[in-house]
């Protein structure tokens, strides 16, 4: 009888051996799930070599997750598709790619251009919102990177709807460049929906301290190298970069030095930092019981929706491929970045480092292998430019000034008001032309000069000739007024020492529109921010 007890207890076990070997080995690890979220007109190939590089250099640092790689693809380019839209087919896609989350799983999002809004609302809606599975989701985003990602809007899309305002020629353009009308729209800066959801969020009177995703804004600046190596190329090259250097300074906003755009040829560098300034009509009055007719700079706050703010940096890249200066593209990378030590580009190491997270004591890195990786896409990334972070960070100079105007109901705007030749007859600020004779007020409003010789610093704001620098937007349903205006600050001297990009700048504006109250501002304005107004006019 112990005979055949014994035997049946090993075909017992044999069988639950061989099930288990059917299933296959019980994994112990936890999933790192890597998601790339594209662009408008875009797909996973705009991300090209970045997430191979990715599974191979966070699996030799850190071999406690298992390495699980992601591309959301959506219904961009359709004629009527908005960001919403969009945030519901990625909430159906986490739910298909991941039915299951178990302990010790985490998300990391890379995302470029438009994904960056989509992850960003997709982030805030499950925060706010009652879906308890999105939440789970949300609750383990441990990493968000936004490659150019428009937060404050674009002026590229501006310019489609400007200056190709026939409406067959814009639907074959945007047919050809796969751009959705909407998207187009929407993205545009000062847009309605942009502004609106600004406006919700300056409204919120919170720091969220108990989830952080982990947030890097990563901003582009053209390569001020990129004409150089043109130039070498043919002197009919060099002529083409000549002349368009000279149309560039009355055109476009660069450094005071005159080397380079401040943006990388679609999204300036203040729209792709989401951490900004602002000051709100409707949480003053939650807050105060009234509200200011004039606000000084102690009046505005800064947007902490975070445990921590996002970080934020700049490179030297273009927003989408360039022919002939694939490196440039700030969200694809090229495959031979799988060996750090042909990484010649501007991107990959500070979306590895983030996502590595080896800073973190708590994170179980090996250093010596991150170390030598770092080291050698460090060394790899020096032969593309001699500039460092910080010294572009140093050189920067733009801003944005948004203010979303609430009109009384049935107060109609005075028809200049929303010309962009006449806005600032409105938003009144003291031009300078100062004794020289040959700087007539005239010129300083058409270059939208305001100097502060105390405090040796000048203001230009609202450029006439310079496009998109005075976006403006009218939606007559909900009476509402949308202004973007775009500028630089820098000294008055030339010693860029005198110079601190770090400070906040005051302007002082007046908005006085007849049959409104006036209202005094001290805006604080400062380099690579948005400043964002919320008011209610009465």
């Amino acid at each position: 009888m112990k005979y055949y007890l014994l035997l049946l207890g090993v075909l017992v076990l044999a069988s639950c051996e061989t099930f288990n070997a059917f299933r296959g080995p019980a994994s112990v690890k936890p999933k790192h799930y890597i998601i790339t979220i594209h662009g408008i007109a875009g797909s996973p190939d705009s991300f090209e070599g970045v997430l191979p590089a990715l599974e191979e250099h966070l699996y030799a640092v850190n071999q406690s997750y298992d390495i699980s790689l992601r591309n959301f693809k959506y219904s961009t380019g359709e004629k009527t598709a908005e960001i919403e839209r969009f945030v519901s087919e990625f909430e159906n896609y986490l739910v298909k790619e991941i039915p299951v989350l178990n302990d010790g799983d985490k998300i990391s999002l890379v995302t470029h251009s438009q994904g960056g809004l989509v992850g960003y609302i997709w982030y805030l809606k499950a925060l706010d919102g009652v879906d308890l599975k999105q939440r789970a989701y949300m609750e383990r985003v441990n990493g968000f990177v936004t490659l150019g990602s428009p937060f404050w809007g674009s002026r590229t899309t501006f310019l489609l709807k400007k200056f190709i305002p026939n409406a067959d020629i814009q639907d074959f353009i945007f047919d050809k460049m796969k751009y959705g009308e909407q998207e187009i729209t929407d993205l545009t800066a000062a847009s309605e929906k942009i502004y609106g959801y600004f406006s919700r969020m300056a409204q919120k009177n919170y720091v969220n301290i108990y989830y952080d995703p982990r947030m890097l804004n990563i901003s582009g600046v053209v390569p001020a190298s990129k004409g150089e190596e043109m130039e070498k190329k043919s002197k009919f090259l060099k002529f083409i970069n000549d002349l368009k250097k000279k149309v560039v300074k009355v055109f476009d906003y660069r450094l005071n030095v005159g080397t380079r755009w401040e943006s990388d040829q679609a999204v300036n560098v203040s729209s792709a930092r989401l951490g900004f300034y602002y000051y709100s009509d409707a949480l003053t009055r939650y807050m105060e019981l009234e509200k200011k007719h004039n606000l000084t700079v102690e009046d505005f706050d800064y947007s902490r929706f975070f445990k921590t703010d996002p970080k934020y940096i700049l490179v030297e890249g273009v927003h989408a491929k360039a022919s002939g200066y694939p490196a440039y593209a700030i969200a694809s990378v090229p495959e031979e970045c799988i060996d750090p030590g042909q990484c010649k580009h501007p991107t990959y190491l500070y979306v590895f480092k983030h996502l590595a997270n080896c800073e973190d004591p708590k994170v179980a890195c090996r250093m010596d292998r991150y170390t030598d990786i770092v080291k050698r896409l460090e060394v790899a990334k020096s032969t593309l430019s001699l500039e460092t972070n910080e010294m572009l960070r140093n050189e920067m100079r733009t801003f944005n000034l948004g203010l979303d105007l609430e009109l009384p109901k049935n107060f109609v705007p005075p028809k200049d008001m929303l010309d962009s030749k006449t806005l600032m007859n409105y938003l009144q600020v003291d031009y300078y032309y100062g004794n020289d004779n040959k700087k007539h007020l005239k010129d300083a409003k058409k270059d939208g000069l305001i100097k502060n010789s105390l405090l040796n610093y000048e203001v230009r704001i609202g450029r006439l000739n310079e496009w998109g620098s005075r976006i403006i937007n009218y939606s007559a349903d909900k009476n509402k007024l949308q202004i973007q205006l775009t500028g630089t600050v820098q000294p008055i001297s030339t010693a860029p020492s005198s110079f601190d990009v770090n400070k906040k700048y005051p302007l002082q504006m007046v908005i006085n529109i007849p049959g409104l109250k006036k209202r005094k501002l001290v805006i604080p304005l400062q380099p690579t921010y948005t400043t964002f107004l919320d008011l209610q006019l009465d």
